[in-house]
């Protein structure tokens, strides 16, 4: 059950990787690493209407249309918890 534990290495070495610093800088990130920003607007309707296009394009999820629906819906959960992130730290505000 190891894996059901934190790994604090993990986030030590994700607190070094935030400064952007490559090798050559004195940081951790390869020399070639390349930084990208995508700006995404995130509101409830756009989650919600992205989730019921997925079932208006693939219908019910089965196995025919596993993969697809998968993948569709995983790309859903990974905004919503940005969206969910964002919302915790501003109430903590």
């Amino acid at each position: 059950m190891d894996f059901l534990e934190p790994n604090y290495y993990e986030l030590k070495e994700q607190k070094k990787a935030a400064s952007g610093k490559t090798i050559a800088q004195g940081g951790i990130l390869p020399d070639d690493n390349v930084r990208i920003y995508v700006l995404m607007d995130l509101n409830a309707d756009k989650i919600m209407w992205r989730l019921y296009r997925i079932y208006m394009a693939l219908d019910d999820p089965d196995y025919h249309n596993e993969t697809e629906f998968s993948t569709a819906v995983g790309i859903i959960v990974a905004q919503l918890e940005i969206y969910d992130q964002v919302w915790v730290a501003r109430d903590a505000a």
